[in-house]
């Protein structure tokens, strides 16, 4: 799991920004972020399944703050890995 601060997302923001306004960002540069039950409905398992493969490391997450997120191109790499 990845963790940000404040600063760090911040700065993200900043350069997404400045990319917007330069116009040289493309829909595949803006990643779509999941919660933990948006993946397990993607998925279509539990929770539980979510948070073994978590510490499994087969499933790649970052946290902010409290909260945990995924990448959705992310979690579609590593299905596609595990089949």
């Amino acid at each position: 799991m990845i963790y940000y601060n404040r600063n760090n997302l911040l700065q993200n923001f900043i350069t997404m920004e400045n990319k917007i306004q330069n116009d040289s960002i493309s829909i595949t540069d803006n990643p779509i972020f999941l919660n933990k039950q948006e993946v397990a409905d993607l998925l279509n398992c539990s929770l539980g399944t979510i948070n073994n493969l978590m510490k499994q490391g087969k499933l790649p997450s970052y946290g902010i703050n409290r909260r945990v997120i995924f990448n959705k191109q992310e979690v579609l790499n590593a299905l596609v890995r595990r089949a």
